[in-house]
């Protein structure tokens, strides 16, 4: 069945955020962006204002007022100084805005004139991220095929998901580096154009009707630029496609590319149209695009409001007689009116309106500088076209426009007249005039709730794909696992020669106390070290599967689960690896008691397994690497210290012994310990006074219990934290997941 097209409109779109509130928007850090909501008042004459919306004193707007369409066969550029508020718009509008306290959003976004349901809009819908996060040790076949064999229905036929594959290669243009590993790092692989076209490649494989780039030639040099966008162009015209993107400046025939563009400064739309139409929009405002200049760099320096003011000089004399910034003066008075100027603080004398490029009492002046030091410029010389807050008076204007023609979604249109073009303004229109509009152009018209929203394949098929990705990716990093091995020797070595042989020394053969605590300090150090290797892996690995995991969880590429579940299994393959390599070489080197070795080796794994799992809990609750590793050896800091290898539990503070049983530091201690002396028997010499006649006694003297649980009930404890730590960690990769924003 074939997928219907896909007409994406936003109406009147308000997003603020409380910045008192302990929330974060995207998980960036709190921002406030000053601006107005925006809303349409009555007919002409009386102007279409920007007026406050009813915010706290301290809410911010970050949208206001922000409408708009694109249909299907469109490429639509959301455009904008930093700070205007596109990535926030884009991700609303793709859905990827997550609710969280202190966050208000209003308005409505329509698919085919139907409100969006959550899970039917993610079917039809890919997004690419800015940073396009992918294993460099896959190459770009292998990203593309294994989201094919998450995204696509398990009941595909491998003939057809591989031709699939081959499709999206040709119509990326990536068959000539198919077999290329994607690189990235210290892996040399594509290109940065190639790469970000293989992200791009990644969504396409389930054939979505409507594809959300955010700055998708970001980092890229102009001709890399201008590929992609032409790639973007091609998918929305030869496929019938919607695309939507976010760009802060391209190249000039980068710009021509797009269909659309929606022009936003300050959180308000300034421009939405053409891209060439808004020169001449502009121009009747009383901003000419010079010759030669780039119309990307043009509109950007005309809405940047420090651009604006250092372009804001004197100009050349116009027709009028007057300076050039006089002359848009003039001309934006003689357009927009009294009533318009009068809302952005023009003066009026008399309750006349009066020409402010003539008036001995008001003028326009420079944005930044104070108002009192051009008031007594009269001639107008010198005063540019940006008026007091001219980012308000652009999207006044803009809406006052809108108000004049009506056209589809309050976009501006383009009209050919015998050669000419002129720019046409219109409001909103009804679902039903868009859904008509769109069987007037042959396009299918498709409800978003008619398609159910669910996982393309079962648990147990997305698990094996995971874990094929995941030994692809052990085997083409074996130089790294190489590394970490011969790291791990080398460190057991060291503790080893350091305590080399104490365990076949006559003084631990006889029982005697030094001997007996010389083991012991060994094997507390020893745990020590256990906990402090394993989460190294952890903090280099995570930080990219979690950009990964987000960004296919968002998919619906798997289930957080089984990704858990496939991640777990890797890093515990792992660390048995490493910590059994570790127990061997230490085990040889120091001499361990051979009867109580196995359980030895399956209490250290455990700790690695512990230690591991407490570092992906703090892995997953903060976003920055540095952070989490700050934190880190902290916890096991504290958790060393309350393991019973400084201070026995019993002479703990009693409030603070409760952290003796919740460590599993001090279980792995115990455990140890036990393995080692447990039902051991010492050959005590008659003249030997503090030696100790066997393995319970000299626990005893560290305040270990020879009865309560054995070796295998440490074990237990372990395993048991383990377990709590790792569905801790569980709970947290989830509740951070990407969640669809609501609209009130």
């Amino acid at each position: 069945m074939e997928r219907p097209s896909v007409h994406l409109e936003w109406r009147d779109i308000q997003l603020s955020v409380d910045s008192a509130a302990p929330s974060q928007l995207l998980s960036a850090p709190r921002r406030a962006a000053v601006s107005l909501r925006s809303r349409l008042s009555g007919p002409r004459p009386t102007p279409v204002s920007t007026t406050p919306a009813a915010l706290g004193p301290t809410e911010r707007a970050l949208l206001s007022g922000v409408s708009g369409c694109v249909r299907p066969g469109q490429l639509m550029a959301i455009m904008g100084p930093s700070g205007a508020g596109k990535t926030t718009l884009l991700n609303l509008l793709a859905g990827r805005l997550a609710p969280s306290p202190g966050v208000t959003i209003r308005g409505s976004v329509l698919v085919n004139g139907a409100p969006r349901a959550p899970a039917a809009f993610k079917d039809m819908t890919a997004y690419v991220e800015q940073d396009d996060a992918m294993h460099a040790a896959l190459t770009v076949r292998e990203q593309i095929d294994f989201a094919a064999r998450l995204r696509l229905p398990q009941s595909t036929p491998p003939v057809q998901r591989a031709a699939r594959v081959d499709a999206v290669l040709t119509e990326l243009g990536l068959t000539a580096v198919a077999d290329r590993r994607v690189g990235g790092g210290a892996v040399r692989g594509v290109s940065g154009g190639e790469r970000k076209r293989t992200a791009i490649g990644v969504e396409l494989v389930t054939d979505p009707q409507l594809l959300v780039c955010d700055e998708p030639t970001a980092g890229l040099d102009a001709a890399a630029a201008l590929a992609v966008v032409r790639t973007l162009r091609s998918l929305a015209a030869a496929g019938g496609k919607t695309v939507v993107t976010t760009i802060h400046q391209p190249r000039g025939d980068a710009f021509d590319a797009f269909d659309v563009v929606l022009l936003l400064s300050g959180g308000r739309v300034v421009y939405g149209g053409p891209p060439r139409a808004a020169v001449a929009y502009f121009a009747g405002l009383g901003w000419p695009c010079p010759r030669a200049t780039n119309v990307a760099d043009f509109l950007l320096d005309t809405v940047t409001p420090a651009a604006a003011a250092a372009s804001a000089g004197g100009g050349k004399a116009g027709a009028d007689g007057g300076g050039g910034g006089a002359g848009a003066a003039a001309r934006l008075w003689a357009r927009v009116g009294a009533p318009a100027l009068q809302r952005l603080g023009v003066a009026t004398a008399g309750g006349a309106a009066v020409d402010p490029v003539r008036s001995p009492t008001h003028s326009y002046v420079r944005l930044g500088v104070d108002a009192a030091a051009t008031s007594g410029d009269v001639t107008g010389k010198g005063v540019g076209a940006p008026p007091v807050d001219h980012v308000a008076f652009l999207a006044d204007a803009y809406r006052r426009h809108l108000a004049a023609e009506a056209s589809p979604c309050g976009m501006a249109s383009l009209s050919k007249t015998r050669g000419a073009h002129r720019v046409r303004f219109a409001l909103p229109v009804t679902s039903q005039s868009i859904a008509s509009a769109l069987a007037e152009d042959g396009r299918s018209v498709g409800v978003a709730t008619e398609v159910a929203g669910s996982f393309a394949t079962s648990p147990w098929h997305q698990l094996g794909v995971l874990l094929h990705r995941t030994y692809l990716l052990e085997v083409r990093e074996a130089r790294a696992m190489v590394a970490t091995l011969v790291q791990v020797t080398a460190i057991a070595s060291v503790l080893g020669l350091t305590f080399l042989s104490v365990g076949r020394s006559a003084a631990y053969a006889t029982g005697s106390a030094a001997g007996i605590s010389t083991i012991v300090r060994l094997l507390g150090v020893f745990g020590v070290m256990v906990a402090t290797l394993a989460p190294i892996a952890m903090h280099v690995h995570f930080p990219l599967e979690r950009v990964i995991l987000l960004r296919e969880r968002a998919a619906r590429s798997y289930r957080t689960s089984v990704f858990f579940l496939a991640y777990t299994i890797r890093g515990f393959l792992r660390g048995i690896v490493q910590a059994v390599l570790l127990t061997v070489v230490l085990g040889a080197l120091v001499g361990l008691r051979g009867r109580g070795f196995p359980a030895f080796v399956v209490t250290a794994t455990l700790v690695w397994f512990a230690a591991e799992s407490l570092a992906l809990v703090v892995a997953a609750t903060f976003d920055d690497i540095q952070t989490a590793v700050s934190v880190t050896p902290t916890l096991y800091s504290a958790l060393f210290l309350y393991s019973g290898f400084l201070i026995q539990p019993d002479r703990l503070p009693a409030a603070l012994r409760w952290l003796h049983y919740a460590s599993f530091m001090s279980y792995a201690f115990a455990g140890m310990v036990r393995a080692q002396l447990a039902g051991v028997v010492f050959a005590n010499p008659l003249e030997c006074g503090t030696c100790l006649p066997d393995g319970e006694r000299a626990m005893a003297s560290f305040g270990i219990s020879a009865t309560a649980g054995g070796v295998w009930g440490n074990v237990a404890a372990i395993a048991g934290i383990v377990c709590i730590l790792r569905l801790v960690g569980y709970g947290v990769v989830l509740a951070r997941g990407p969640s669809f924003a609501k609209m009130v």
